[in-house]
């Protein structure tokens, strides 16, 4: 959007375009003009921006490929854990660090989301980006979570996958290719975010339509 502000008169002008007293309130007035236009174009911008970075993470269709398939660390140094082992279920491919802020809360959104869909074929499998182990371990023996974490040390398959911000989800059908893709933390519990979850499911956990009789 182009603004023009009025112009401020300078020089003998700024006294008076037509000298007198009369010509200076008239400077005078322009100046206040000026100043109040210029200020509410700052409040216009600022809440613009604030309206920006307020504005909620949401699931959206995946336009990139899926990567390559991984087998990474589990967190607890229990052996390594595969993806491909995750074929047949909806997962949500989590990739996080534990010194995201936004992060932190999306793990027990997540965990919640597992439980209240314990019947459904949903699995998360995450990964922490980049982090020492004692410091991921430290974190989950105050924040435990009911499923996998694997360990991303050198970033190279959150490189592979085109992960570029924290958190980011990726959803992947039951053949893990990516349907769906969420780019910031997410409210798991959200009806919406099931509602687009479900048509990912395998035919046979939708419930049969009904029948008239």
């Amino acid at each position: 959007m182009n603004v023009k502000v009025a112009p401020v008169y300078r020089g003998a002008g700024l006294h008076s375009p037509t000298g007198g007293p009369a010509g200076r309130a008239v400077a005078i007035f322009i100046r206040a003009a000026n100043r109040v236009l210029l200020f509410t174009l700052f409040i216009i911008s600022a809440a613009a921006s604030a309206a920006f970075a307020a504005e909620p993470a949401d699931l959206r269709a995946a336009s990139a490929p899926a990567g390559p398939l991984f087998r990474l660390d589990e967190f607890r140094g229990k052996g390594a854990l595969s993806l491909a082992d995750q074929r047949g279920k909806i997962v949500l491919l989590h990739f996080f660090a534990t010194y995201c802020e936004p992060c932190r809360p999306e793990m027990a959104s997540l965990n919640r989301f597992l439980k209240a869909n314990a019947g459904k074929p949903f699995s998360v499998f995450a990964v922490d980006v980049g982090e020492i182990d004692l410091r991921v371990r430290a974190f989950f023996e105050k924040e435990p979570v009911d499923f996998p974490i694997v360990l991303d040390r050198d970033r190279k398959v959150s490189k592979a996958w085109g992960i570029y911000a924290l958190p980011t989800t990726i959803v992947l059908d039951e053949k893990l290719q990516p349907k769906l893709i969420v780019e910031g933390d997410l409210d798991w519990s959200h009806p919406e975010v099931l509602q687009k979850l479900e048509p990912l499911l395998p035919a046979r956990t939708h419930p049969a339509p009904r029948t008239g009789g």
